[in-house]
């Protein structure tokens, strides 16, 4: 089949004009004849009345009953060309024993993402149910979720995160005591090298390059010796007096059993909110 192949597309549905006399819903049920009229119904077609002669009692078919089951069909037609999706109706999973294994649905909570039935006879509403989400269907396409959702965690994984939006919910910048970076999760990441420090020399306080909203968690450190060999006659460390949510006090430590010790940085790295 070619792209040519294409089909004219319903712009209406078909009697989409006729009057209630000249058009009838379809039942689902039989639908007992009268004298004059013998309706369709879903379970019966056109019932045997109307495959009867008239002259030996047979009913002809019923205008109104091809009026209903062409607007329906054409009805159906002209919103699939529009690209209407299908949405979960718990009533017609009902009537069908559920939806099958790879059914495709947009659930009517939330009509912007698609589902994907992942059991046969489903029904479960792909709208309701607690996190992680609905058991029988999976997330299949939807919206992308926006830079704040994806930070907000959402309670129901109906949004796609895409580059975009992670790397917005994840700004990063520079300082002028090192970087930081905050994550997805709404964790924020600091990390930095001090100017060189002396041993036992006091406290000194260092400002973090952004101050963390909710306060810093941990703070690491590690003193940097771009001499350090086998055979140094000191050791030196860092030590944290004390930290806030803006900045950060810590102390050079040493063991000397020699010369003085040269004056080192300090690496460091904070985690918190």
């Amino acid at each position: 089949m070619n792209l040519s192949d294409l089909p004219r597309r319903f712009t209406i549905p078909f009697a989409n004009g006729a009057g209630s006399g000249y058009k009838r819903v379809i039942p689902t049920n039989h639908v007992a004849a009268s004298d004059t009229d013998a309706p369709a119904s879903l379970q019966d077609g056109f019932p045997p009345e109307t495959f009867t002669p008239i002259a030996a009692g047979g009913i002809p078919p019923n205008g109104a009953d091809f009026n209903g089951l062409f607007n329906q069909l054409s009805a159906w037609a002209r919103w699939q060309a529009a690209g209407g999706p299908a949405y979960f109706d718990a009533d017609f999973a009902a009537a069908i024993g559920g939806y099958p294994l790879g059914a495709v649905v947009r659930a009517s909570s939330a009509p912007t993402g698609s589902w994907v039935s992942i059991v046969n006879n489903n029904m479960e509403d792909p709208g309701i149910g607690a996190l992680p989400g609905p058991t029988n269907w999976r997330f299949m396409a939807g919206l992308g979720a926006t830079p704040a959702e994806v930070l907000e965690r959402p309670a129901r994984g109906d949004r796609v995160v895409t580059p975009y939006a992670l790397a917005e919910a994840s700004p990063s910048g520079v300082g002028a005591t090192g970087r930081w970076e905050q994550l997805p999760n709404g964790r924020i990441e600091q990390w930095g090298r001090t100017s060189p420090i002396s041993q036992n020399g006091g406290a000194v306080t260092i400002a973090f390059p952004t101050p963390f909203p909710m306060g810093c968690e941990n703070l690491q450190l590690t003193t940097v010796n771009p001499a350090a060999a086998p055979g140094e006659n000191y050791d030196m460390w860092a030590q944290i007096v004390g930290y806030t949510a803006d900045s950060f006090t810590i102390i050079q430590q040493a063991v000397l059993s020699g010369a003085a010790a040269t004056p080192l940085a300090v690496d460091w790295r904070a985690i918190g909110r």
